[in-house]
């Protein structure tokens, strides 16, 4: 890589991690309910380039762009290429009588891929691939004697974070890919219960932490049927099948005192012990066919399903999750690559569209969840690369049976650095 790119991308990262930095100071962690269900919620696999088609990843294979979703993309890539993502939410909660909004920043992902041979390409990275956090009260009487009024808590805070290796191959106009990724993070969760209205009255605490240690995989194809004057038809599937990752979890039962939220631990009930187990995650199929125009436009459009049915934790499934469809289409669109000089007329336009039925329901109400996306793709003079910012807007949930909707807004910012490596030059 050149000493300029080299020198921009550690500005950019130093300045990515600064930022990172304040807005985690200053904002409080998003605060979603529906975080409680299996092992949180699921990080998107994609990178900001395409969360700002509405997810799309299994018929794309941009030469310049890494594209996790479906590894066989790796072999159509042309330059080494470095992407760091920076990624800052906003999240609006209400049912039919409260409101409450929270908010986080969060560095997203790094990721290096790069051309080992024409017909094969190769990818690292890091990024979260799950998360908890929640925090809920509630209040109710006891069904078995009605003026017994208790409080409960519920909170819920950890990551998990995936590292990956992936590498595509390409024969033809077909080509092949898989990803394997080592799962690693911990998250703690806190369920409280006592009796505000009596006094000097002791309630009790539960606390469960879990820690995830094992690998995770997914695998894709893609065929490249090149038409006339630089069209291309992209069919695509991406996927995995049930995995099951490797865990630990231990938490003890507490006596307390709480009053005025003032908690005072008195003595441990009950304590097991380490327990080591799996996770089982569900199987995810998605299939996509897009059609582009070489360095001009791209359309696509894809759907899948996720089977959280499977799900089970330590041999036990969530009631609370379900399988799930979705579909999503989007768009990009570049004037004028060659327009060095004009900056706009060489920008990428994105836009997409992505709809789920949900992965959780509760009693017989599904939670579905749908986001609109913008990005561009603002080149860097004198580098071939790239600066990615978009935003989404969308909502998950329902008002119906008193539950809570989300309105969330995610807004993405982050570089796609292209360079040569691993090329011997060669003088006449």
């Amino acid at each position: 890589m050149s000493i300029k790119v080299c020198k921009y991308f550690l500005v950019s990262t130093l300045l990515l991690l600064f930022f990172c930095t304040t807005a985690s100071a200053q904002l409080k962690l998003v605060n979603s309910p529906y975080s409680r269900a299996g092992i949180g919620t699921m990080h998107p696999t994609q990178f900001g380039i395409q969360r700002s088609m509405g997810n799309l990843s299994a018929a794309l294979n941009d030469p310049l762009s890494i594209n996790y979703g479906n590894p066989a993309s790796y072999a159509s890539l042309k330059l080494t290429t470095l992407e760091v993502g920076l990624q800052g939410n906003g999240l609006w909660l209400n049912n039919t009588t409260l409101q409450q909004s929270t908010g986080s920043g969060s560095f997203n992902y790094i990721a290096l891929a790069f051309p080992v041979a024409k017909w094969w390409g190769s990818s690292i990275g890091l990024m979260p691939y799950a998360s908890l956090h929640y925090d809920i009260k509630a209040e109710r009487y006891s069904p078995f004697a009605d003026t017994l009024f208790t409080e409960h808590r519920f909170v819920g805070q950890g990551t998990t974070y995936q590292v990956y290796w992936g590498n595509g191959f390409k024969y033809k106009n077909i080509a092949f890919g898989a990803n394997v990724a080592y799962l690693f993070g911990a998250q703690d969760r806190l369920a409280r219960s006592y009796f505000p209205e009596i006094p000097n009255s002791y309630g009790n605490e539960k606390d469960e932490a879990l820690l995830m240690h094992g690998f995770a995989w997914n695998a894709g194809i893609q065929y490249d049927l090149k038409l006339k004057d630089d069209y291309h038809l992209i069919l695509g599937a991406a996927g995995n099948a049930n995995t099951n990752v490797n865990a630990s979890k231990d938490g003890k039962w507490t006596r307390v005192y709480v009053n005025n939220d003032q908690t005072a631990f008195l003595d441990s009930v009950y304590v097991y012990e380490k327990t080591d187990g799996k996770i089982t995650l569900p199987t995810k199929t998605n299939l996509g066919i897009s059609l582009k125009k070489e360095n001009k436009w791209l359309v696509g459009i894809e759907g899948g399903t996720q089977q959280w049915g499977n799900f089970k934790n330590f041999g036990t499934p969530d009631s609370t999750l379900t399988n799930s469809t979705y579909l999503s289409m989007g768009f990009e669109v570049t004037p004028d690559y060659r327009a060095i000089t004009k900056f706009w007329q060489s920008t990428r336009y994105r836009g997409g569209f992505r709809y789920s039925t949900g992965n959780i329901i509760i009693g017989d109400t599904k939670l579905p969840e749908w986001a609109a996306s913008f990005g561009l793709g603002l080149p860097i003079r004198k580098v071939n690369s790239r600066i990615n910012i978009g935003l989404e807007v969308g909502q998950r949930g329902t008002l119906k049976n008193n539950l809570i909707r989300e309105t969330f807004v995610t807004a993405t910012f982050g570089f796609t650095l292209n360079d040569r490596w691993f090329i011997k030059p060669k003088y006449d």
